[in-house]
């Protein structure tokens, strides 16, 4: 008999935890809409002023925002990736607000990509397959071109899909200013120009 009076004892222990567990559950649930609701509003804020420069789309979730759309002919898109990780590990933490600008349809035969590398010392370098297309590179003035703009921002191209590519960090914004974004376009449409030069002379 006491040990039935333990059990009918504890069961209202028992129904009030599992409510407020199931309290606790909805409550962060709701919350967890609220913020991804609160953080794709902001991407939307952020990219929205650029949609028009380019006549283009604009697609948003809590974590990325992307616009497609046309300049001066070319089909271009566009990635904006807040707090991106680029930590090589669990104990180092490295998080960018990562913008990328892609020109599609650009032709070529070899990749090649100009950025900033070194671990401690960091200096401007043209990388590519072909040491001819290297030296190419070194001497088009886009190395220069891209030190200048800022941000240190790296520029890819990409033979196989035929792609274009500028890379910003832009923090502590989560996307450029207007002005920043249509210089960022016309040095894109500029390495198309040089591409075409220096990269369909590559064997």
């Amino acid at each position: 008999m006491s040990s039935g009076v333990v059990v009918l004892e504890s069961v209202p222990d028992i129904v009030v935890g599992v409510g407020f567990f199931i309290t606790l559950l909805v409550t962060a649930v709701f919350a967890g809409h609220l913020l991804e609701g609160a953080s794709k509003a902001r991407n939307r804020r952020a990219l929205t002023p650029l949609v028009a420069m380019i006549d283009g789309s604009l697609q948003c979730d809590h974590q990325s925002g992307r616009i497609r759309g046309q300049y001066q002919g070319r089909s271009v898109s566009i990635t904006m990736i807040p707090r991106l990780d680029l930590a090589q590990s669990s104990e180092t933490e490295r998080r960018i607000n990562s913008f990328e600008v892609v020109l599609e349809g650009i032709e070529g035969t070899s990749d090649w990509r100009i950025g900033r590398e070194g671990l401690f010392l960091k200096k401007w370098v043209a990388s590519a397959p072909d040491e001819a297309l290297r030296d190419r590179l070194n001497l088009s003035g886009l190395v220069s071109l891209l030190e200048s703009s800022g941000a240190h921002p790296q520029l890819r191209y990409n033979a196989k899909h035929r792609t274009l590519a500028l890379h910003r960090d832009v923090q502590p914004r989560l996307a450029p200013k207007p002005e920043q974004f249509r210089a960022d376009l016309e040095l894109l449409l500029h390495a198309v120009r040089v591409n075409s030069q220096i990269n369909s002379l590559v064997r």
